[in-house]
């Protein structure tokens, strides 16, 4: 083992790493001799007043062990154009690059010029971006709590993800084959028999088995059609 890699603010769940929880990985990072690679591509997704990430790059002694990974995919919207960016040690910054040059050498010039216009234009639709996403993640808190009896969850923080834990034990209702875990057979039959799709826990990891990832990326209207379908369908049961 080389590195701890970690995704800060987290994706399945759509929450933060508290500043206690990121020092226990320092710690063992520096007992063992391991990079910390922090995944921070949800970073500027950020619901409540006062709220902040906190990087363990922040702390001088794990400078040269911190390497920080961003995309403009999510916080500008700008999937497809292929460009993101690290931060880290200048030493580390170097060796990188050796392996860089040679698999991709650089992002697409046209891609570059964008990305500089979202650092430099992109803050007012940062803050209606993050308005927007607050909306919809209490919307679908609020459809998650009408359906407290099929599903229990942590509330998303960043992203726009969540993560709500199937509560049913019977699953009678599941008449699909699928040879896999309970949380695919949950979603296939999801998908199947109200056109409502949903990422399988499993997917995450064996400890996400018995979740599912819900997206709010999507509108306000389609998010409540979506669960009017789940509702009408766990109803029937």
């Amino acid at each position: 083992t080389k590195a701890i890699f970690y995704c800060n603010p987290n994706n399945p769940t759509g929450t933060i790493y508290s500043k206690e929880q990121l020092l226990g990985l320092a710690k063992l990072a520096q007992e063992h001799d391991l990079f910390l690679i922090s995944d921070e591509v949800y970073k500027d997704f950020l619901f409540e007043e006062n709220q902040k990430i906190f990087s363990l790059a922040e702390i001088p002694e794990l400078r040269k062990r911190v390497i920080r990974l961003f995309s403009f995919s999510k916080s500008y919207a700008m999937t497809g154009w292929r460009v993101g960016y690290l931060h880290s040690d200048e030493s580390i910054i170097r060796e990188i690059l050796k392996v860089h040059d040679s698999l991709v050498t650089c992002a697409p010039v046209i891609s570059q010029y964008a990305a500089m216009g979202a650092l430099e234009m992109g803050d007012k639709d940062l803050i209606e971006m993050n308005q927007e996403y607050k909306k919809r993640r209490d919307l679908i808190c609020n459809h998650l709590d009408d359906m407290a009896h099929i599903f229990s969850y942590v509330r998303p923080e960043s992203a726009y993800f969540v993560f709500p834990k199937i509560l049913l034990d019977n699953i009678d209702y599941i008449d699909n084959d699928h040879s896999g875990s309970l949380s695919w057979k949950f979603a296939l039959n999801l998908l199947e028999k109200t056109k409502v799709a949903v990422v399988p826990g499993v997917a995450f990891g064996p400890n996400g088995e018995g979740h599912i990832r819900m997206s709010f990326g999507r509108s306000e209207e389609d998010i409540n059609k979506a669960f009017g379908r789940m509702k009408r369908f766990f109803k029937a049961l």
